[in-house]
């Protein structure tokens, strides 16, 4: 993935994931607006974003067919800001529950555990369980072994014995 910028091209608006915008790093000034989702963005990844103003990550989901959420790239994170008419909640069991009438007329419950300062106002935590998407793979670290050869192939098992770094 080397992407190739012209040395005098501008950009008023990006989207990217993590991964990429590691990758355009030497570009990124050139960026007005980057916004940044489908992944957690990396603290080491995260540390260099906060110095350029108009850096966003979103929060997303395929149950809610786009982002419903974003928020500055801040080192603590900030809190998500949900976009106009979506409305949040948190389950009993500190999970995310998503109102967005526009998309869906049930409520969307997620796996997600967050702290919910409001119903437009949200901080995520991680996953409930440890399941972690990355584009179309399921990432399921220490799995059991024994089920790799019965799940969807687009599923991938990790353990804490070799570490991958995306950048």
């Amino acid at each position: 993935m080397n992407p190739e910028v012209p040395a005098d091209a501008r950009y008023d608006f990006v989207a990217m994931i993590p991964q990429q915008a590691a990758h355009c790093l030497p570009f990124i000034h050139r960026f007005k607006t980057l916004l940044i989702g489908g992944a957690a963005i990396p603290q080491k990844l995260r540390h260099v974003l906060v110095k350029h103003p108009g850096c966003y990550e979103t929060y997303g989901m395929t149950e809610t067919l786009t982002h419903i959420a974003l928020a500055p790239v801040s080192d603590p994170p900030a809190p998500f800001k949900t976009l106009e008419g979506i409305r949040v909640s948190q389950s009993v069991e500190g999970c995310l529950n998503i109102s967005a009438p526009h998309i869906t007329d049930e409520l969307i419950k997620t796996n997600d555990l967050v702290n919910c300062l409001d119903e437009q106002t949200f901080y995520f935590f991680r996953p409930k369980r440890s399941c972690h998407q990355f584009w179309r793979t399921k990432i399921i670290p220490r799995a059991d072994r024994a089920n790799i050869g019965r799940t969807n192939p687009s599923t991938l098992f990790c353990d804490q014995t070799k570490r991958h770094h995306l950048w």
